[in-house]
């Protein structure tokens, strides 16, 4: 059985995405999701946060002490890639900023953390534990400058599921 990746089937679109002139800036190529991102965002509109009836990343989701412990595993186990501004490499996409939410704005959290959980760290798949992928994702979150909580955030697929990924953000 031939099993492929994220990042091989991410790989494969940019080189079509290239060839076709629609764009290569990177270790993929997204738009925002209709509607788009405002430029400039930092903020969500008031009017309509939490408008999706689950619970907004601007909530606080997540703790400082997961954020502190996810600096470190990034540190050792994703910046290799990413790089340690969280700006993306030659072959992994950028984890802050404008850059981050055009492929993840509007989506809920449930399908990063899918993502990481199956195919990172890329020399490595799968290779931390559950807490370790979350406190991960609060270190992404606090470097996107999204506010921290009293609550953890949690391990479960379907509470996460429930916390879509909003405007805002660290700068680009």
């Amino acid at each position: 059985m031939v099993r492929v990746t994220w990042s091989a089937f991410a790989l494969g679109a940019v080189a079509v995405a290239c060839s076709a002139g629609v764009g290569c800036s990177g270790a993929y190529v997204a738009e925002p999701r209709p509607g788009g991102v405002p430029e400039g965002t930092r903020e969500p509109d008031q009017a309509t946060a939490g408008a999706y009836g689950t619970r907004s990343i601007w909530a606080g989701v997540y703790t400082d002490e997961q954020a502190d412990r996810g600096d470190g595993l990034y540190s050792r186990s994703c910046s290799t890639c990413h790089g340690p501004e969280l700006r993306g490499g030659e072959d992994a996409p950028p984890l802050k900023g404008n850059d981050f939410l055009r492929w993840w704005y509007g989506k809920p959290l449930s399908e990063l953390d899918q993502l990481i959980r199956v195919d990172m760290p890329a020399d490595n798949p799968g290779g931390l534990n559950g807490r370790q992928y979350t406190d991960v994702l609060a270190y992404l979150f606090r470097e996107n400058d999204y506010p921290a909580g009293e609550e953890p955030l949690s391990e479960d697929p379907e509470e996460l599921h429930e916390i879509m990924i909003e405007a805002g953000g660290g700068e680009d």
